[in-house]
């Protein structure tokens, strides 16, 4: 009887080895995390979201696959976490990848591997993502987060995510690693993967109580995370496209499109990034829509230090829109005033924050539905780098020098042949230049004031930056980085 006992627990135990280990009470600990190696493993962590647990092998979640010249489907991901049950324990992903996708037939409010994470750890995981769905909130690895760390966390694949406002403040999110990050840390974490937003704004306005005033939806697109709430970001990177557009599901709604080349709207410390992809962005003209395009950073109000972007902007407003009657800033619709407005820099579109230690390489243009301009509907404008007003009188912007410390921005674009284009679209040289109704616009030869503008070669120069930290920060060669300073610690990508 004792053999035959032995033999049957021999079976078991030999079973168990094959199916991965079997899921322990309570998760796992700290000491002993709970190992994961099959995609059902992978999923059981929803029922327990407050275990520790480690990858040992890639888990790849295929959505189908063609036999005999058909397709024939597998299965897709459900996101482990929601508003009421998040993700609250710790994930290391032990080096290893987990490919997944979701598709247009599922429809969920958080789409990622993890949906929603709160007191989480994440951590040394490549996710690979094809996300293309109806969401409010979209990242690679999580869709939302709150007071939670992520390291070394690596997006790969594509988001492309579609969402209509119906209802008072809903608002959408979408970043390569995460949507929205409330009070979060990320830590060496890069994005290889594009972003695309499409939003069609139906009730587009929601009444704010404490400011006495109605406000836009913001529909925010970054290559590492849609919008950020406190916390710090160090030395992380986006390098792919990032794309947000926002129409008008009827006439009177409104956006306000916020898009960056690594964070859409940013309230965090950023350290040591950068960011590369080509931007574009494009609103409705009318419906007081707004866009908000950056190189790094679409609107930023934290603190932003020792990072660059060297990607190109496209900011677009509403051109060939058939309804739209009026002049210049005060066109209007039918329904209700409508206030063109777009702000787009080089380095971040609009900045309530500071910047430190920064530099701008890319191109960058926007352009307005003008009827009064001479190309008979529209006008485009060089971006400096950053969105700023002038005051008409003394053609001054209205910035503050505090704000910019050691920032530069890159001139040959400026030093181009700037009324000259392939379009046949209008050029200004500088602000007084522009119809009366833009003459508040700053050209990025009035933002020299506040930020210098150099040639390629003076900023592939060391000399050329001042107080910069050369021996634990920076460094330049002409063997990286097309000659222009790189981060020492940032070396996920270059």
């Amino acid at each position: 009887m004792k053999k035959y006992c032995n033999f049957v627990l021999a079976i078991l135990l030999f079973m168990g080895m094959c199916q991965g280990a079997a899921f322990a009470e309570n998760g796992g600990s700290e000491s002993q995390p709970q190992l994961i190696s099959t995609i059902e493993q992978l999923d059981q962590i929803r029922y327990q979201p407050n275990g520790n647990y480690q990858l040992e092998n890639d888990i790849l979640i295929y959505a189908g696959s063609y036999e005999d010249g058909k397709w024939v489907p597998n299965r897709r991901w459900d996101p482990i976490g929601w508003e009421q049950q998040p993700f609250t324990g710790t994930f290391d992903g032990n080096g290893h990848r987990i490919l997944f996708s979701i598709g247009e037939d599922q429809g969920y409010g958080y789409v990622g591997l993890f949906g929603v994470a709160k007191n989480a750890c994440i951590k040394n995981v490549t996710v690979a993502a094809d996300i293309k769905v109806n969401s409010r909130y979209a990242g690679a690895v999580a869709a939302y987060a709150e007071d939670s760390s992520f390291e070394n966390c690596v997006a790969t694949g594509s988001i492309n995510i579609r969402y209509i406002t119906k209802k008072d403040k809903e608002t959408s999110y979408a970043g390569g690693i995460c949507g929205y990050a409330k009070n979060c840390t990320f830590l060496s974490c890069g994005s290889k993967c594009p972003v695309t937003i499409n939003g069609l704004a139906d009730e587009g306005f929601y009444y704010c109580y404490v400011c006495d005033q109605y406000h836009l939806l913001p529909v925010c697109g970054g290559g590492l995370i849609g919008a950020t709430e406190q916390g710090t970001v160090s030395r992380c990177y986006a390098i792919q496209e990032v794309s947000v557009s926002s129409k008008r599901y009827r006439s009177g709604a409104g956006y306000s499109c916020h898009t960056g080349g690594l964070i859409g709207i940013n309230g965090s410390t950023v350290e040591e990034c950068y960011a590369t992809g080509p931007i574009f962005a494009e609103a409705d003209y009318g419906g007081d829509s707004q866009i908000y395009a950056g190189g790094l950073i679409g609107e930023n109000k934290g603190n932003v230090c020792n990072s660059y972007t060297s990607g190109s902007i496209m900011a677009k407003y509403g051109l060939g829109v058939s309804y739209v009657h009026g002049q210049g800033m005060n066109s209007h619709t039918s329904a209700m005033p409508s206030y063109v407005f777009s702000q787009t820099g080089l380095m971040v579109g609009r900045n309530v924050g500071k910047l430190e230690n920064c530099y701008a390489a890319g191109t960058g243009i926007s352009t307005f539905r003008d009827e009064q301009s001479e190309d008979g509907g529209s006008q485009t404008f060089r971006a400096g780098f950053v969105f700023a007003q002038c005051n008409e009188e003394n053609g001054k912007p209205y910035l503050k020098q505090e704000n910019y410390q050691n920032c530069y921005s890159i001139r040959e674009y400026v030093d181009s042949e700037i009324n000259a284009d392939p379009h046949n679209r209008r050029y200004p040289t500088s602000s007084r230049d522009l119809k009366t109704t833009y003459s508040h616009f700053c050209t990025p030869q009035d933002l020299e004031q506040i930020i210098p503008m150099k040639t390629i070669a003076q900023l592939q120069d060391k000399s050329t930056y001042e107080a910069w930290d050369f021996q634990s920060v920076w460094d330049i060669s002409a063997e990286r980085n097309d000659g222009l300073p790189y981060l020492r610690n940032n070396n996920l990508y270059q």
